[in-house]
């Protein structure tokens, strides 16, 4: 059984269409990259299928149920957010915001368990967070803030794991250990759904790609079959080549494609 399956999604603002009939679905052992221009509707589809948006049209499931059948709470327990915006209003400890992670499981006021703890010291070791624990989190750069909400994320234990451009402020190094976390939720039989600029990432640790532009869906299948050079030529607007060599492909953009407007 799928974890989330939208159907026909509608977002409409202002008179226009954000979303506009797009479906997906997010199953067991998968990594589904979101990608597309800026202004695409990938951001507002994603946060459709949390619930966080509301559908003009369309629907959205969840284990198999209707998604307003679940409380915000149950909800939280299937599925995880890491929004594009980390950015944090409160001085509060890095630990004390990837604990928050565990508020789902825990009723008003009360303590985390030992399984709770538990759940907390696996994430920070996952997210390779230790050092920041005892920072302040309005003390630390976009990225280090982006890897303490990652724990957050983490220690939730959902199956479910939805994140908006969590490598885009990110280091190299850190951007192939967050795709490395999800590749392996999924291996363990969690689902994930990723928002991606980079489309060698979303070629290289994707199962299936969902591009979007104007609201629509364009294409959605396997990197190979989404990221052609006509296709991205078409949405993007620029020129790519694929570089092979023994054991790695890459795609690389090669310019602006000069009729595209």
């Amino acid at each position: 059984m799928s974890h989330i399956q939208i159907e026909q999604a509608r977002v409409v603002r202002n008179g226009v269409a954000i979303v506009d009939g797009v479906s997906v679905e997010l199953v067991p052992g998968q990594v589904v990259g979101l990608i597309g221009p800026n202004g695409a509707g990938k951001s507002t589809l994603m946060r459709a299928m949390l619930g966080l948006v509301q559908l003009d049209a369309g629907s959205c499931r969840l284990q198999g149920r209707q998604l307003e059948s679940w409380s915000m709470r149950e909800r939280a327990r299937q599925m995880a957010y890491l929004p594009q915006n980390t950015e944090s209003h409160w001085p509060l400890l890095a630990a004390r915001v990837i604990a928050m992670g565990r508020l789902p499981h825990l009723s008003y006021w009360q303590r985390p368990g030992p399984g709770d703890q538990q759940a907390i010291a696996r994430a920070v070791q996952l997210a390779e967070v230790e050092d920041l624990l005892e920072r302040v989190v309005t003390t630390l750069s976009g990225g280090e803030r982006m890897r303490v909400n990652l724990a957050r994320l983490l220690a939730t234990g959902a199956p479910s794991l939805l994140a908006d451009e969590p490598i885009a402020s990110l280091d190299p190094y850190h951007q192939f250990h967050i795709m490395e976390i999800f590749a392996e939720h999924a291996r363990s039989g969690g689902s994930v759904l990723v928002v991606l600029h980079d489309l060698n990432y979303a070629a290289r640790f994707c199962d299936r790609l969902l591009l979007m532009d104007h609201g629509n869906s364009v294409i959605q299948g396997a990197p190979a079959e989404v990221l052609q050079p006509e296709i991205l030529r078409r949405v993007y607007g620029i020129d790519t080549r694929w570089v092979e060599s023994e054991d790695l492909s890459l795609i690389v953009p090669v310019g602006r494609h000069r009729s595209h407007h």
